[in-house]
């Protein structure tokens, strides 16, 4: 014990332990007020618990902003959605709880992307790159909600190290493994398919036996999508064939899907590891300049309009988890029978983000998604000044007209409504 105390107290230990806890507070000062939850993050968590409570499936999440011109849905891999089963059973279901596996994940991340560092090119350029990446606003933001692609930066640092392992020293393993990532990569999001193509030509690149590696890699890369290939195997390549669809209409209607930094996010490891050995290279000639450019670096993305304290990035400061389980308690309470819900703030209006801690906090399920019309009684999530008459929103105008009731305002902005027939 007391070798392992001096050993911590050693100066660059001490470095670590900071970085270490400065970003960990970063991420969780405030953490209930800030967590993103949104339509993604429940829809993310109904899949997940509907495997556990209702059937089982082949097929992961339902992507509700991708569609096909003939109306059909792109559905992902299935493996995200598993790894969420375990900590539904674990947290009861909780969203907080969840998310904070979110954020250790990211932190995780940063630590493997230190020790790969360090042991390619030493201390100094892991110390760094520990640095540029734990406290990247991009990093700090992904930190704090449930998301399918959260995963790519730490497939990105294992994919680093073993490209890096092969050009050394040739070996199938990592063939096998680089395989294997790429195909989780893959059922994670389609997008991945450009770095699924880059790092199979960098693995025969680097290999003596490229037939054999690139049979190995390709065949190790189907085993994170086999559920997906059995699904398509038994359903005439529904899946596939709904991809093929969605291709061709974005050739035609290029405008329909957009590519963002969020595709490349497996990349982010890559470009902090230059960076960090970038910085080595100036701290080498000027140990000045090297700290002034760190500390520009860290207030260009730690500012406030960046990172939020207060609320969630991307989200009303209404709209906290407190705030929308607050509002499911009071639609419980309210005791409905013939009910649906709705929510007036992003893409989906389908109130996915009272969807879930009804059915799976208060045992109350709403109707389904198609069912709007036939609903009694219709809560509606809204800001407190909407106008119900000139609302051109679907789901509240297909079953009207609607007595509405105010029941309860939530934080400064935002209301739940009950209209009732």
């Amino acid at each position: 014990m007391k070798n392992f105390l001096k050993s911590l107290l050693k100066k660059n230990n001490l470095i670590f332990i900071a970085i270490f806890l400065l970003a960990t507070l970063v991420r969780f000062y405030n953490f209930p007020d800030r967590v993103t939850f949104g339509p993604e993050q429940a829809i993310s968590l109904e899949t997940s618990a509907k495997m556990i409570k209702e059937k089982f499936s082949l097929l992961g999440i339902e992507n509700v902003q991708r569609t096909t011109s003939q109306g059909l849905k792109i559905f992902s891999g299935a493996l995200f959605s598993y790894s969420i089963i375990p900590l539904l059973l674990i947290f009861d279901y909780r969203v907080l709880p969840i998310s904070v596996y979110f954020s250790v994940l990211n932190i995780f991340t940063g630590l493997v992307l230190y020790f790969v560092a360090e042991k390619m090119y030493g201390k100094k350029v892991a110390t760094f790159s520990l640095v540029l990446f734990l406290f990247n606003n991009y990093m700090v933001y992904h930190s704090l909600f449930i998301w399918i692609l959260n995963y790519l930066p730490l497939l990105g640092v294992f994919s680093i190290y073993l490209l890096n392992q092969e050009k050394r020293k040739f070996s199938l393993l990592p063939v096998f493994w680089l395989g294997i990532l790429s195909g989780i990569g893959m059922t994670l999001e389609y997008l991945f398919l450009p770095t699924y193509l880059l790092v199979l030509i960098l693995a025969l690149y680097f290999s003596k036996k490229r037939f054999v590696s690139f049979v190995v890699f390709f065949f190790s890369s189907l085993i994170p999508n086999l559920p997906l290939i059995i699904f398509d195997l038994r359903h005439n390549f529904y899946n596939l064939n709904v991809l093929w669809l969605y291709f061709l209409d974005v050739l035609n209607h290029p405008g329909i899907s957009g590519v963002s930094y969020y595709h490349f996010l497996q990349f982010w490891p890559f470009v902090i590891l230059v960076l960090g050995l970038l910085a080595e290279k100036i701290w080498d000639k000027s140990k000045l300049l090297s700290i002034s450019l760190i500390i520009v670096y860290l207030i260009i993305n730690i500012r406030p309009s960046l990172i939020l304290l207060d609320r969630p990035t991307g989200m009303p400061k209404d709209l906290t988890i407190n705030n929308i389980y607050s509002v499911a308690a009071t639609i419980k309470k309210d005791n409905p029978l013939n009910f649906n819900v709705a929510v007036i703030n992003d893409f989906d209006t389908r109130g996915h983000i009272l969807r879930y801690p009804l059915e799976f906090t208060y045992n109350l399920v709403s109707e389904a998604v198609e069912n709007y019309p036939n609903a009694k009684v219709l809560y509606v999530l809204a800001q407190r000044n909407y106008d119900f008459k000139k609302s051109n929103v679907w789901e509240i105008n297909s079953g009207g007209p609607y007595k509405i009731d105010l029941l309860s305002n939530v934080g400064q902005g935002y209301s739940i409504f009950k209209l009732s027939k």
